[in-house]
Order: structure tokens, then C-alpha cells, then sequence
């Protein structure tokens, strides 16, 4: 793990789901800050936010969870709008949901997320997911500075 805490923003709408996440990351040992959004708008309101704050040290999330089933704007249009952005484009996505549709996949994919996560149905599995997600994302590879 980095020296300093670390920040995912969960940008889900569903509350059970965020709880459950939430849970997950606790059982698993998860040792980043977790930040929530439950909106498309919320999750681009918080970036462009935290934009202005890397200014002054605070800086964005070091990787973002994703939800593709958002009220209002779609994972999908959520990506297409973070990964056309200078400064927030490079920010990791992890795209969390319960399609297994290949056309889901491949266009989360084809719209610049790094990782597609089906939501494991056990609460054991997804605390499994959860640390293999943390120890490869915080762990092993190298992510920007974003407090430099």
C-alpha cells in the first residue's frame, strides 16, 4: 500500500449495494478512504471539485468504482465524459455491476475503463474480489501522484 491513504470514489446509486461495498471493503481490509456519489451528475460535480482542490494538495481519487446503471447519466456516458478530460483521464475506473452482457463489457472497455468487475453473488466472494482488487490497484502497480 502507498505511504498516505488512499481514495476510491464509489459512484453507486443503489443504498443496499453502497452498504454492501462498503462492508466489503471493511471485511477485506480494504484500507483506502472510500468516497460515495449516487449519480452521474454527483460522480462529475465531485471530480471537477476535486480539479480545483489538486491545486492545493487535496487532489483527486486515486480510482474510481463504477456502477453502469445510474439515474440520469449512465456509467457508460459517465465514462465517456471522465476519459475525455485532461487531468481526470488517466484516474483508474473499475466498472462494478451485475451484467454479464458482452456488449456491456466491450463498451466499458471500448470507453476507457480498466477493469470490468461482475459483483460476485456471495458476500465471501466479493470480499475475495475486493482484495485481489486492492493488492493488484495499491500493491502492484505504479499509479500517477496525484498529491505531487
Amino acid at each position: 500500500m502507498r505511504d498516505s491513504k488512499s481514495t476510491v470514489l464509489l459512484v453507486e446509486d443503489d443504498t443496499a449495494d453502497q452498504e454492501i461495498i462498503l462492508r466489503v471493503v471493511q471485511e477485506s481490509g480494504f484500507s483506502a478512504n472510500v468516497d460515495i456519489v449516487s449519480s452521474g451528475n454527483e460522480a462529475i460535480e465531485y471530480l471537477f471539485k476535486k480539479a480545483g482542490q489538486a491545486r492545493t494538495g487535496r487532489g483527486f481519487p486515486d480510482l474510481i468504482f463504477l456502477d453502469l446503471n445510474l439515474p440520469g447519466m449512465s456509467g457508460f456516458e459517465i465514462l465517456e465524459r471522465l476519459k475525455g478530460e485532461p487531468g481526470i483521464k488517466d484516474i483508474p475506473v473499475i466498472v462494478l455491476s451485475t451484467s454479464s452482457a458482452n456488449e456491456d463489457i466491450n463498451k466499458s472497455y471500448a470507453l476507457g475503463a480498466c477493469s470490468y468487475v461482475m459483483k460476485p453473488a456471495s458476500l465471501q466472494a466479493f470480499v475475495e474480489a475486493m482484495r485481489q482488487i486492492e493488492r493488484y490497484w495499491f500493491d502492484i502497480v505504479s499509479l500517477p501522484d496525484r498529491r505531487a
